[in-house]
């Protein structure tokens, strides 16, 4: 396709209903070399994050999946930190492919046996994968698309390919680190310095990465954040401080940068909850630095002032106007309403960690006089609407409208 070509689809794109984002970003991610492709859908990622598609997950993708937590857009890139653009990975990955062929099929294989969007297999698909492209990386001639189409310098590739290959080395050991977390597990402190010693051995960059991959991966970790304060004192040596603190402010501009996340009130209560970890580790560290403090103060506001308006929206949508039809509404109808109130409250209790109680207070009581029963309501429907009731305001408010209803 000719460049004007790519600008007219892109530009339809970014217009397109979400069926059809939907479909095109399907065929995009079935395709073996993404190429020209992934430029297509870069202006969508922010929209495909709030409507959180299921995306196929290939060998392609899992190659850099180690690093999702660092890759941000080029504008938002910083030199010298731990992030990595975007812009970047496809000249490393097309770069690496002839190397990684073997590696490449049998990772294909275990997700092609997976179920469609489990991430359970990611660890076991990318363990071989990541060793191989972190031998090969930290070895590879800088890709002729580096500058070309990456629009990067010689220098820029000179930082960043040792530090990834750092990264991929150890990325099996921080997915292990990771699942443990997953289930109520602490990271023991010699799985900690392995995971450490190759980027400790290299420093700079690669120390970074990894410092800011477990702060965003393992936000309620005591022991990586005890890890990461110990390494920000004036006792460490200086390459140990400075890692941690560009870490640190990775994480800030991060956080800065961060929006309520997915359409979906699950997904987007997941990460709410590690961005409310993330902020009490970032205000916890920043005490000694009042700029530092107020940018905190204020990634918090901002993110709070987005959770109140996602909520109110979604209340509105997946609440309130159902709640007009229920009459006439059948089981599954009725099903579908209580799910999306266990969801919103799922999301409700998660922003509340951010901040705005007294909001979400406010927005509750307000549900609960449009939930109250009609005189002229039947049963079934009053039933309904207590069950809503005791989902979004809890027991004692759905007694309390039974009680009312008796009193009636």
């Amino acid at each position: 396709m000719s460049a004007p070509d790519v600008t007219s689809l892109r530009r339809d794109l970014i217009s397109a209903a979400d069926a059809k984002i939907a479909r095109v970003v399907a065929m995009v991610d079935a395709l073996p070399r993404r190429g020209v492709a992934d430029g297509l859908i870069a202006p969508l990622r922010p929209r495909l994050a709030e409507l959180g598609l299921p995306r196929r997950m290939n060998a392609g993708r899992l190659l850099f999946t180690p690093f999702d937590p660092l890759i941000v857009a080029p504008k938002a890139w910083k030199r010298g930190g731990p992030g990595i653009p975007r812009g970047a990975l496809t000249p490393l990955a097309d770069a690496l492919r002839p190397a990684l062929s073997p590696a490449t099929a049998e990772a294909e294989r275990l997700l092609a046996e997976a179920d469609a969007g489990s991430i359970a297999v990611v660890p076991r698909a990318g363990e071989a994968l990541w060793a191989e492209a972190g031998r090969a990386l930290a070895t590879l001639p800088m890709p002729a698309a580096w500058i070309d189409e990456a629009g990067l310098t010689e220098a820029d590739f000179a930082a960043l390919a040792p530090a990834m290959a750092v990264v991929l080395g150890v990325a099996p050991a921080l997915a292990q680190l990771e699942q443990r977390a997953a289930k109520g597990g602490e990271p023991e402190n010699a799985a900690l310095e392995a995971l450490l010693a190759p980027a400790l051995a290299q420093g700079g960059l690669a120390l970074a990465m990894i410092l800011a991959l477990l702060l965003a991966r393992l936000p309620q970790s005591p022991t990586v954040n005890r890890l990461a304060s110990r390494f920000a004192t004036s006792a460490s040596p200086a390459p140990l401080r400075e890692a941690a603190e560009q870490a640190t402010e990775f994480m800030l501009d991060s956080i800065e940068q961060a929006g309520p996340g997915s359409a979906d009130p699950r997904q987007a209560a997941t990460e709410l909850r590690r961005l409310a970890a993330v902020l009490g580790e970032l205000e916890a560290r920043s005490s000694s630095s009042p700029a530092r403090m107020q940018r905190v103060a204020a990634a918090r506001r901002n993110l709070d002032t987005a959770c109140r308006a996602r909520f109110e929206g979604m209340l509105s949508v997946r609440v309130l106007e159902p709640l007009a039809l229920l009459g006439d509404a059948s089981g599954v109808d009725v099903a579908a309403l209580e799910r999306a109130a266990r969801d919103l409250r799922r999301f409700e209790t998660a922003a509340r960690a951010i901040g705005g109680r007294e909001h979400y207070e406010r927005a509750l009581r307000e549900t609960a006089r449009a939930l109250e029963p009609a005189p002229d309501c039947g049963q079934v429907q009053v039933m309904d609407r207590v069950r809503l009731a005791e989902i979004l305001l809890g027991p004692d408010e759905a007694m309390a409208m039974l009680e009312r209803r008796g009193k009636a």
